[in-house]
């Protein structure tokens, strides 16, 4: 018996896992500055949730990467994930920066 009940733990824990790896696979998207700037205005995009450090750019940091963005220089990657958030009294998807917050 007490394989058959280790066995089913197995196949539960290897399910959960696939499930996690299948809803939470990344997905790469190149975006404009322009829509995300609309996004971040418009509410979509909140860059500074409860578990972001604080802002710690120097001017000459933040000088720095806009020459990188009109120069056309890649930077670097943002992470963000989708959460329900209530914005307004209303219920909505909004992406969290869980990493990337200083660009």
């Amino acid at each position: 018996m007490g394989n058959i009940d280790n066995e089913l733990q197995q196949k539960i824990f290897e399910d959960e896992i696939y499930q996690f790896q299948r809803v939470f696979q990344p997905s790469p998207q190149d975006i404009p500055i322009i829509d995300l700037f609309d996004n971040y205005a418009s509410g979509k995009i909140d860059h500074e949730p409860e578990y972001q450090r604080k802002f710690v750019w120097t001017l000459a940091k933040q000088s720095y990467f806009v020459e990188s963005l009109l120069f056309g220089i890649d930077t670097p990657i943002i992470y963000f994930v989708e959460v329900e958030k209530e914005v307004n009294g209303y219920k909505r998807i909004v992406k969290e920066a869980i990493d990337g917050r200083q660009r």
